[in-house]
């Protein structure tokens, strides 16, 4: 059968492009050496290392690295670099974490680059080559009274594994046996400018500055060089011992001294610690400068060369991991199995939703890194000890806003990872809600995300949702499917290999409403031992306590109230000593000072982890708000709060570039107009924070509220900025925001050849539009009066609108709605699910054709409307007179399509329309298999056919009921061939073209086992009979896999 077990379904299959290792496909776990370089000069020299180069895989749809490809002896192996400018511990902790998810059978790890020198102990010199017996972060610690510094970071060593082939290297270099020079002369003959720069190793007194103003030290006193012996060669030197890393380059002899004396390193870099962690590497640098302000470049590309020299050499001095405990025997697929593959490619795709470990990175890029001892007390309580050792393994962390909920979050999913990694049989899979994020304040989107993760962890669960994929292709992903979804999750769940999963979700309280509703449902009923997944899953929910259907859903949850804690208390002082701490060191701050501050914001802390301004805090965060927003000078406020207001009602973050343009921000002076935006946004202090800061591009940093409670406080607060107002009236601002983006959809339709781009062209010279494209009927919806709406964008709503065409053309509809032509008003607003629109449509459209026809399935308006599943606009469709029974150029009518997708409910809003009722019960004795075919893979459907309806399955001697079996069998719909069998009592008549039904169709479906075991052991299927060629039971089925596999 075919299947994905144990492979990566998002995959090609592909040739080897080096001949030296036969045709066989490579895939993502055949990698078994991650090499990490931090500068596109360091990976220069890492792929003139490689005996051959790979074809490039596929991307993985969750991985935004680069990858390179090759071997070296044998070894498969893939090089990725840190972004362009994007240096340090958390930027290296990013690759490192997508290269390990991507590639799940990484043997060896290393980080080769170039490093700053600490001479001193050791002789180390320009050009030479250190090798990491540790590793340690040296700028982790805690700042004490009189400039003490207490550093607590702990050195982590490499993988024994590794150190073991370092000895054995060294052992061969003691014995006069050293390929490195030859690896460096083959890598010289391609890579000239990479050779050794032949200038003078020059290293001055610690004490004497660089005082040139060129880069060269020309003009720098050398009686302060230091006199070394001199080399008698100009190889490189190989270092063994401690290499020191931090988040800042180290340009200062006197810093140098006194860190290299304190830790005893031989070089400084800057990605070690952020890798070594959950990335366990062997660190190798090449000697580049001596970490002083007398650093220049010379020396860069031949150091990173003899680092990968010397890496090289590592791989030759080690035999190829043998893989046969893991690797799947292969099959050589001819090219028709590669739509499979793709086919669960484009899902893959289509369920991501965001990257969970990003968003964990964004969060701490905005609020701090976690302080060192915090947030593990919890660990050691009863309750939390409780949940893990017993079911029903749920537990419910509660606090009001600003109580530590997110960094708890996070400490709590980096450890149960940590658990993760260490053991078989557990998965850590978490998801943290953001109400300013669409993609992440939804039930379907927390599942989404949650589903993703588990799969890229075990890539066979994969089969699990295909079937329904097939059937539903995006539809299975969009906010109607979320009951789908939830079925689909618990299924992967029980299907796992894996006897724990941890799942930690945060801020479930900013999820949309309706959403939650739907999630605390299913919440409520986990926790009554009524569902399938709870003795696997073992469930960490936490958020406020309100609204109030939170607590009452998760009643049985074990329960922990963090501001209730007194440990919790001691994580907010040890957070303000923390940030303290960085701010005495940046200022240079007294004993006396540092200790006044500290105490100062541990009595103004307010039991929160939001505080504002030393001496000027006032009590409560509402006050703390009212003053940022008092001290904006006046001449900025109106720019300001039409920031605010955008940042308010934005379904999705927008960026600095995209805040421009919807606030029509202009430059000034020498300031660019994204400058001038930058410093209105830093005006509002700590009501907003800018995401992505690493990020040069403005069109890449984001803008949102630093916390819910300041998004709340400007829903609530009597005024805003002179505006004196109750409450926000949102709907206004939404009305204001749907305006603006049509506007501008107009102004970029006169774009000259917009019409032949793509939306992400159109966004280079126009940032907004891909918001405007996607979000304008998001706004629209919103609204409960469109008056003003349909006045003032009256040329975007006309039948012959440019803009409304231009618009259709970047939204990139799928190929049902596929036409040059703008898309009828009536169809546009079923495809939206624009209830008002479609009230508007009927009520100012004059003489309307309800039935009219559009697109390449062409379907009328209630057909789309019964494909979006629009309760209401198929209600008012009806009223006003639409046929659910029409067709004319199509090929499938507005009930067929309902009877293919929608709930009963639905079917009998349909039903009631007279002309429709009376197509159905004169089709019942006619037995339609058109009608019988499309709701043969809808339960709903088949129940409201034969128990609402009564149409009668023996029709023609049971003709009716054996094609409805037929068809469900096909599809693998087991729940319907059980209705079908048992309920009905449809007698399966000729058991092996039953079995070609299914094998044709369904061998590599995840429910063909099941559908098999039912005919066989419930229906006493006997897969001995023969057919009237001979063909038995097992003949069927194994030509139906020769044709599923070929």
């Amino acid at each position: 059968m075919a299947s994905f077990e144990n492979s990566q379904s998002w995959l090609p299959k592909r040739q080897r492009a080096d001949s030296g290792d036969g045709a066989q496909s490579l895939q993502y776990d055949d990698y078994t050496v991650g090499w990490i370089s931090a500068l596109p000069l360091e990976m220069t020299a890492a792929q003139a290392m490689l005996d051959h180069a790979h074809e490039p895989l596929r991307q993985h749809p969750q991985d935004s690295n680069c990858y390179e490809f090759g071997s070296i002896n044998g070894h498969n192996v893939v090089i990725a670099c840190l972004p362009k400018a994007q240096y340090g511990n958390n930027n290296a902790a990013i690759v490192a974490n997508n290269m390990n998810r991507t590639f799940p059978h990484l043997q060896h790890r290393l980080l080769v680059g170039i490093a700053g020198g600490a001479p001193g102990a050791v002789d180390v010199r320009l050009g030479d080559v250190v090798v990491s017996t540790d590793a340690i972060q040296y700028d982790l610690g805690k700042a004490l009274p009189n400039n003490h510094f207490q550093r607590i970071a702990k050195a982590i060593s490499p993988p024994q594994a590794l150190l073991t082939v370092v000895s054995k290297l060294e052992a061969s270099h003691i014995g006069g046996q050293n390929r490195m020079l030859e690896i460096l002369v083959e890598s010289v003959a391609r890579l000239p400018h990479y050779s050794h720069p032949m200038v003078e190793d020059r290293l001055f007194h610690h004490e004497c500055p660089h005082t040139s103003s060129s880069s060269d030290c020309d003009g720098c006193d050398i009686s302060q060089l230091i006199v070394r012996t001199v080399r008698q060669h100009t190889q490189p030197v190989i270092h063994y011992g401690r290499v020191a890393s931090g988040n800042q380059v180290i340009k200062d002899a006197l810093t140098r001294e006194k860190l290299s004396k304190e830790i005893t390193n031989i070089c400084f870099e800057m990605e070690a610690a952020g890798v070594m962690d959950n990335f366990p590497c062997l660190v190798i640098r090449g000697i580049c400068d001596y970490s002083d302000s007398h650093k220049n470049k010379g020396w860069q590309e031949y150091a990173a060369l003899v680092a990968s020299a010397y890496a090289k050499e590592l791989l030759m001095s080690m035999p190829p991991t043998l893989m046969q405990s893991w690797k799947r025997v292969r099959i050589q697929q001819p090219k028709d199995s590669e739509p499979f593959n793709t086919e669960a490619d484009e899902c893959l795709q289509e369920m991501f939703v965001t990257d969970s470990s990003l968003d964990r990175e964004s969060i701490l890029d905005a609020k701090g890194d976690i302080c060192e001892g915090t947030c593990e007390w919890i660990l050691t309580t009863d309750k939390f000890q409780r949940w893990d050792q017993n079911p029903p393994h749920l537990l419910w962390i509660s606090a009001p806003p600003g109580m530590g909920k997110t960094f708890m979050s996070i400490y709590l999913s980096k450890h149960l990872e940590a658990i993760s990694k260490k053991g078989s049989g557990v998965a850590t899979i978490f998801f943290f809600c953001d109400n300013k994020d669409e993609s992440r304040n939804t039930a379907v989107g927390i599942l989404r995300g949650l589903m993703y993760q588990l799969i890229s962890h075990q890539p066979s669960l994969i089969n699990t949702i295909i079937p329904q994929w097939k059937q539903q292709k995006q539809r299975l992903f969009q906010e109607t499917s979320f009951v789908s979804l939830w079925k689909l999750f618990e299924d992967i769940i029980a299907k796992s290999e894996y006897k724990t999963i941890y799942c930690v979700i945060d801020a479930l309280d900013e999820c949309e409403a309706k959403s939650l509703s739907l999630l605390l449902r299913k919440l409520e009923r986990l926790s009554q031992g009524r569902l399938d997944s709870s003795p696997k899953l073992r469930l960490i929910c936490l958020s406020k306590r309100y609204p109030e259907n939170i607590p009452e859903a998760l009643l049985l949850f074990t329960k922990m109230k963090l501001d209730t804690m007194v440990a919790r208390k001691e994580d907010i002082d040890q957070f303000i000593s923390f940030k303290v701490q960085g701010l005495a060191q940046k200022k240079g701050l007294s004993s006396e000072m540092w200790s006044s501050l500290k105490d100062t914001f541990q009595r103004k802390s307010e039991g929160t982890f939001l505080w504002a301004s030393l001496e000027m805090l006032p009590g409560g965060l509402e006050a703390v708000y009212d003053r940022i927003l008092q001290n904006i000078d006046f001449e900025k406020r109106g720019t300001v709060r039409s920031i605010l207001y955008w940042i308010l009602v934005a379904m999705s973050p927008l960026t600095i570039s995209q805040l421009c343009e919807a606030v029509d921000i202009g430059p000034r002076g020498f300031l660019t107009r994204e400058n001038v935006c930058m410093e209105l946004v830093k005006s509002c202090g700590h009501l907003l924070q800018i995401r992505n800061k690493r990020r040069r591009s403005y069109k890449k940093q984001t803008v949102t509220f630093l916390h819910q409670s300041a998004k709340d406080y400007l829903m609530e607060s009597n005024y805003m900025l002179d505006l004196q107002i109750s409450r926000f009236a949102l709907s206004q601002l939404h009305e204001h925001a749907t305006i603006g983006l049509i506007r501008y959809l107009e102004r970029i339709s006169g774009h000259p050849g917009i019409e032949s781009k793509t939306l992400d062209d159109v966004a280079k010279d126009f940032p907004m539009a891909i918001y405007a494209v996607e979000r304008w009927h998001h706004h629209f919806k919103t609204l409960e009066d469109i008056a003003q709406v349909m006045q003032q964008g009256a040329g975007f709503f006309k039948g012959d609108s440019k803009a409304r065409q231009v618009w259709q053309h970047l939204q990139d509809f799928h190929d049902d709605y596929e036409n040059p032509s703008p898309m009828p008003l009536l169809h546009l607003s079923a495809y939206l699910s624009l209830g008002r629109l479609t009230e508007w449509c009927l009520r100012n459209e004059g003489e309307l054709d309800l039935d009219a026809e559009w697109g390449f399935s062409k379907r009328t308006a209630l057909a789309i409307a019964c494909e979006e599943q629009e309760e209401q606009i198929i209600t008012l469709l009806l009223d006003a007179g639409a046929d659910a029974i029409a067709v004319r150029r199509g090929n499938t009518n507005a009930l067929q399509v309902a009877l293919s997708c929608c709930e009963r409910h639905i079917l009998h809003i349909l039903a009631r329309s007279e002309s429709c009722r009376r197509f159905l019960l004169g089709q019942a004795s006619k037995g339609d298999p058109s009608l019988i075919k499309a709701a043969a893979c809808n339960e709903h459907a088949c129940r409201f056919l034969i128990e609402d309806l009564g149409w009668d399955l023996n029709w023609q001697n049971g003709r009716l009921g054996q094609l409805a079996l037929s068809t469900a069998l096909k599809r693998c719909r087991i729940s319907i061939v059980g209705c079908l069998v048992k309920e009905w009592n449809v007698p399966i008549e000729d058991h092996s073209d039953k079995l070609k039904e299914m094998c044709s169709f369904g061998a590599v479906e995840d429910e063909f086992e099941k559908c098999l075991r039912f005919l066989v052991h419930h229906c006493f299927l006997n897969v001995n009979a023969t057919d009237k060629e001979g063909h038995n039971a097992l003949c069927a089925l194994l030509t139906g896999l020769v044709h599923a596999v070929t």
